[in-house]
């Protein structure tokens, strides 16, 4: 019987080993589960998903709105006029948005394309003076600082004639427009962006072409007024409800810019069958979806490492496990235990006899 209690201590040492082992791994799992909860997913709140929502939907109907249009279309008016000013309103606008005679209208009082070609003055923004970008003749900084003989003076210029454009009907057209002029087969220039705007009229009138061309191509300071009023509203938004949660904030951000370019679209749909894209909103929903991309992708990074972690551990144990039983000795039944306790037993009384000696 003491050689049996002894087998038995031995295996419950062993199994101290084991639970030792078990303990180990267990806290390890535990570090590894409070690195995972630093991974905060965006919040659920429904004013997280509602109020973003209608601040789009907000800046959408502002920004499209036929009062907000000709109050601004007719700053652009004062702007571009040399009549004397009424009153204190049009002297300021005047003052920081004044035009009158700059080449980048007209050169020699005539409206003409890229090519020096007599132009429809519908598409004049379009086709000369108007892309900053441009690598041809009607380049506004050149014109200008040209027209002005200096070159501080032609810079400053150039931005109060852009920015006054973005006021009137019609708007400023987006950057790089130039470089989708072509010549066409009959020898004259002409511009993608323009045939686009043809098609989508299903082959209207210049005027149709002009208003879809303004739809759809063009930047307006409507637009850019109520981005930034949805930014505003957003980051106070934010500051009440997600000043923690990075991930939060950028989803109210991205649903609040998606509602205002979707539906300011929607409503260009049903007013001239054309969209209206508002292009300082599709930078912003651009913007912050890729800024959710990149959180998402630093969080699965994070879940990425503690998984490894924990597959690591997890094989050190197993392998340790394996170790604390390589010297066991496995019997297909119980009789070979019992031999296996005779033969223990028979060792420890002939360990016995020789003391006795």
């Amino acid at each position: 019987m003491n050689n049996l209690a002894c087998a038995c201590e031995l295996s419950i040492r062993q199994l101290d080993a084991l639970r030792g082992g078990f303990a180990e791994q267990l806290s390890v799992v535990e570090r590894a589960l409070s690195s995972l909860g630093q991974v905060s997913p965006p919040s659920n709140d429904p004013r997280n998903f509602i109020l973003p929502a209608i601040y789009g939907g907000a800046g959408a109907l502002i920004s499209s709105s036929e009062a907000v249009k000709k109050f601004l279309n007719d700053i652009h008016q004062i702007a571009q006029t040399d009549d004397k000013p009424k009153n204190a309103f049009e002297r300021i606008v005047r003052f920081l948005l004044g035009h009158k005679g700059d080449l980048l209208d007209k050169v020699d009082g005539e409206y003409i394309d890229r090519a020096g070609n007599p132009l429809w003055p519908g598409a004049h923004r379009l086709m000369w003076g108007h892309d900053i970008f441009s690598l041809g003749p009607d380049n506004p900084f050149v014109l200008l600082m040209r027209q002005r003989g200096s070159i501080l003076g032609g810079i400053a210029q150039v931005f109060r004639h852009l920015v006054a454009d973005t006021f009137s009907n019609q708007g400023l057209p987006i950057p790089f427009h130039s470089f989708f002029d072509y010549v066409g087969d009959n020898g004259k220039l002409g511009n993608t962006l323009w045939d686009v705007a043809r098609a989508a009229t299903n082959g209207g009138n210049a005027a149709d072409i002009t208003e879809a061309f303004g739809n759809l191509f063009t930047i307006k300071f409507a637009d850019i007024a109520t981005t930034g009023l949805t930014s505003a509203l957003c980051a106070i938004h934010n500051h009440a409800l997600n000043k923690d949660d990075e991930a939060a904030a950028s989803q109210v951000r991205a649903i609040a810019y998606s509602s205002q370019f979707f539906g300011k679209a929607a409503i260009g749909v049903l007013k001239t069958g054309v969209p209206f894209i508002s292009w300082p909103t599709a930078f912003m929903v651009v913007k912050e979806i890729y800024s959710l991309y990149r959180l998402n992708y630093r969080d699965i990074a994070v879940l990425e490492q503690a998984t490894e972690r924990l597959c690591l551990e997890n094989a050190r144990l197993e392998a340790e496990v394996f170790a604390s039983g390589r010297d066991l000795v496995s019997h297909p039944g119980g009789a070979g235990y019992l031999t296996e306790l005779r033969d223990f037993d028979a060792r420890m009384y002939s360990l016995e006899g020789l003391f006795d000696r």
